[in-house]
C-alpha cells in the first residue's frame, strides 16, 4: 500500500499572510491532490506542524483550509495528521490544538493522532512527545512515523541540534519524521522537511514530498515543482554575466542577455547582488519584476570579502543591547540579515523548537 508523507506545512505562517497562504494552497492543490488522483494514493500521513501559531488561527487561513477538506472529502483523499508542537496551545500538553474543529467537521476524511498509536502494516505514528513522556517502541512495529527532536539534524542549513533523542535509539527501524525544516536522510532516520520554501533559511534546499511503500517501508521524493523559490543572482557588471543560485542543484553561469531570453519559469522571490547600480542593472531588475518575479537589489561595495560563518560566530556572542545597536548602525545592512538568522537559531535552540 502506498502513502504520502507530507511535512511541515505550517498554515497560518505569518498570520496567514495572503500570498504566502495562497502558495501553500496552489501545492495543495494543484501538485500533490492530482499528483494523488493519477497514482491512486488515498491518504496523506501529515507528519505534525500542519498549522503554526500555538494559540490562534487566522480567519482567512480557516477558510483556506476548510476549502482545501472539502476538496479531499470530494476526491475521496483523506489524512492522518500527527499533533505537532506548533499545533498545541500548552507547551508540553496536547490536550488542545488546532486542527479540534475541522476533526468535528471532516470526521471521515480527517484521522488525529494525539498519542502514539500502532496502526496496519505495522506502521507506529508518534505525535510531538512531552517532556513527562518516555518513548517505547511495541512489538510489530515496522516503520516509526512522527515529529521528533533529535541530535546531530540541521534545523536550518547553518544550526544543527544539540538536543533530543539520539538516532541509536531506533537502532535500524526506519524513521521518518516531521519537525526539522530541511530534507535529510542518515541511515534509516528520515527527516521529510517542509513541502516548500518558506523563507531565506530555505534557500539552496530541496522541498517536496514522500512517498511511502509499506512493503518495503521505503520512501521515493517527489519533487515541489508548483511553488515559488528563493533565487540569488550575482551580476558582474564588467563581464555583464550573472551566476543564478538556489535555481538548480548547481549554480548557473551565464550571460545577462542569455539570461533575460530564457528567463526563470515560474515566479520567485529574487536577490540580486551587484557591485553598481548601472543601466544592466537596472534592466535585469525590470526584467525580473515584469514577468512577476519579486526582486531585491543589493548593492555590494567593492572589494566587500565578508566572512558570514565569523559574523554569525560573533553576532551569537553580542548581547542583545549589542544586537539592536548593530542593527541601528547598518547602514547599508550588510549584517542585520545575519544578526536576524543567529538570534532566530538560538530562540529555537533555547525552545526546543
Amino acid at each position: 500500500m502506498k502513502y504520502i508523507l507530507l511535512g511541515d506545512t505550517h498554515f497560518d505562517e505569518r498570520n496567514g499572510e495572503p500570498k504566502l497562504l495562497a502558495m501553500q494552497m496552489r501545492f495543495m492543490n494543484d501538485q500533490l491532490f492530482p499528483y494523488m488522483v493519477e497514482n491512486g494514493i488515498k491518504t496523506i500521513i501529515q507528519l505534525g506542524d500542519i498549522t503554526n501559531n500555538r494559540t490562534h488561527l487566522s480567519l482567512n487561513t480557516q477558510h483556506e483550509m476548510l476549502k482545501m477538506f472539502t476538496k479531499m472529502e470530494e476526491l475521496g483523499l483523506d489524512m492522518i495528521y500527527l499533533v505537532g508542537n506548533h499545533d498545541i496551545f500548552h507547551k508540553d500538553d496536547r490536550e488542545i490544538y488546532s486542527m479540534e474543529v475541522f476533526e468535528h467537521a471532516f470526521p471521515d476524511t480527517l484521522d488525529i493522532v494525539n498519542k502514539p498509536e500502532l496502526i496496519q502494516e505495522g506502521m507506529y505514528l508518534v505525535p510531538w512527545l512531552c517532556s513527562t513522556e518516555k518513548l517505547t517502541i511495541p512489538a510489530g512495529t515496522r516503520g516509526v512515523f512522527g515529529h521528533f527532536e533529535m541530535k546531530d539534524f540541521y534545523v536550518t542549513r547553518s544550526f544543527k541540534s544539540e538536543h533530543g533523542l539520539d538516532k541509536s535509539f531506533f537502532k535500524s527501524l526506519p524513521v521518518y519524521s516531521g519537525h526539522y525544516h530541511i530534507k535529510q536522510d542518515t541511515n534509516n532516520i528520515h527527516y521529510v522537511g517542509t513541502p516548500y520554501q518558506l523563507d531565506w533559511n530555505d534557500f539552496n534546499t530541496i522541498k517536496g514530498f514522500h512517498v511511502l511503500e509499506t512493503e518495503t517501508m521505503e520512501a521515493e521524493f517527489v519533487e515541489n515543482t508548483s511553488t515559488p523559490k528563493h533565487i540569488k543572482i550575482t551580476l558582474d557588471v564588467e563581464t555583464k554575466q550573472v551566476v543564478i543560485d538556489g535555481f538548480t542543484s548547481d549554480a548557473i553561469t551565464t550571460s545577462v542577455d542569455n539570461f533575460l531570453k530564457g528567463g526563470l519559469y515560474g515566479t520567485h522571490k529574487i536577490k540580486v547582488f551587484a557591485k553598481k547600480e548601472l543601466a544592466i542593472t537596472k534592466k535585469l531588475v525590470e526584467s525580473l519584476e515584469a514577468v512577476g518575479h519579486i526582486v531585491k537589489l543589493e548593492i555590494t561595495p567593492e572589494n566587500e570579502d565578508v566572512n558570514v560563518e565569523e559574523r554569525i560566530e560573533k553576532v551569537k556572542s553580542m548581547s542583545i543591547s549589542e544586537n539592536m545597536l548593530a542593527i541601528v548602525d547598518d547602514e547599508d545592512k550588510t549584517v542585520t540579515h545575519d544578526i536576524i538568522t543567529a538570534a532566530k537559531s538560538l530562540m529555537l535552540q533555547e525552545r526546543g523548537e
